[in-house]
């Protein structure tokens, strides 16, 4: 089948809503998905570099802290720890879209003993519309990987407006890396079949945009995720993400089935055989409203 279709990228934002995960008559347990991210040395890296930079144990007043796209909850309850060595403690908020990750969060606050000067609470709500929540409400706002799933500028202009006057955005997000492999077919339908990144992804679009917002730049710095054949194929032990994508593949009539099959088995035999590499760069950002 020779089309340019490709895969859009909201298609795998949309994973994240409620339902959404349940596509082409497969389910994507995202819990298990984002468990398994945590095994994920790199990526466990970047999250607590983040902790590290927000040196929540040293803060100088109790904070309000908002956590976008809280997911499980387990970075809220890092963050929490954190807070509770400082003299001053403070509450976290938590917001999600999804239910099932928030009933996960909500569930774990009943298996953890917090700091007794630290609240924490988790909320579904949306980013891009938090008209409950009251204009300079935050001391500080985190996010990760979660900005690249929904509309920037709609989030950046709630962020700004909910957070205080010398608060701080602190946020992870992704650039534009490569997918390459030695074998031919499997390197060029993924780079034709898979969605791209406008201007350069998430982290560098962040870095350009905040400045409209009433945000400075005080911290930035950038960190490499590099993945082998053998370390692609742990973050899906169970083939459903490879499964669920050879489905949307076909269902959106980017490849024909006989194609798909194809792709996926050679993708495997790359993949098992470490003929395939991927890299992408995560950027730190911390933002301070003027």
């Amino acid at each position: 089948m020779e089309s340019e279709n490709k895969l859009e990228r909201s298609e795998f934002s949309s994973v994240w809503k409620d339902g959404g995960n349940i596509k082409f008559g497969m389910k994507l347990d995202l819990v298990k998905h984002l468990l398994q991210q945590r095994e994920d040395p790199q990526w466990t890296s970047c999250k607590q570099r983040m902790l590290s930079v927000l040196d929540l144990s040293n803060a100088t007043g109790p904070l309000v802290i908002l956590d976008v796209g809280c997911g499980l909850g387990i970075d809220a309850l890092a963050m929490a720890e954190q807070l509770g060595r400082s003299s001053h403690g403070g509450r976290i908020v938590g917001i999600d879209w999804n239910s099932e990750m928030l009933s996960y969060a909500q569930n774990s606050l009943q298996d953890v003993e917090l700091p007794q000067n630290v609240t924490v609470e988790f909320v579904k709500a949306d980013v891009t519309n938090l008209d409950t929540i009251a204009d300079e409400s935050f001391d500080l706002i985190r996010a990760d990987i979660t900005l690249q799933h929904i509309k920037l500028d709609d989030a950046l202009k709630e962020l700004s407006r909910v957070l205080k006057k010398g608060g701080r955005l602190a946020t992870l997000e992704g650039s534009v890396g490569g997918f390459w492999s030695s074998d031919e077919f499997v390197s060029s339908t993924y780079n034709r079949c898979m969605p791209t990144s406008p201007l350069g992804g998430t982290g560098i679009q962040l870095y350009l945009s905040v400045r409209n917002y009433g945000f400075s730049v005080s911290h930035f710095e950038t960190s490499a995720m590099v993945n082998t054949g053998a370390s692609l194929l742990s973050a899906d032990p169970d083939g459903v993400k490879l499964k669920g994508i050879a489905k949307m593949l076909v269902g959106k009539q980017v490849l024909s089935e006989e194609e798909v099959e194809k792709y996926t088995e050679s993708y495997l035999t790359a993949a098992k055989e470490d003929l395939v590499l991927s890299l992408g760069f995560i950027m730190l950002q911390i933002s301070t409203k003027n």
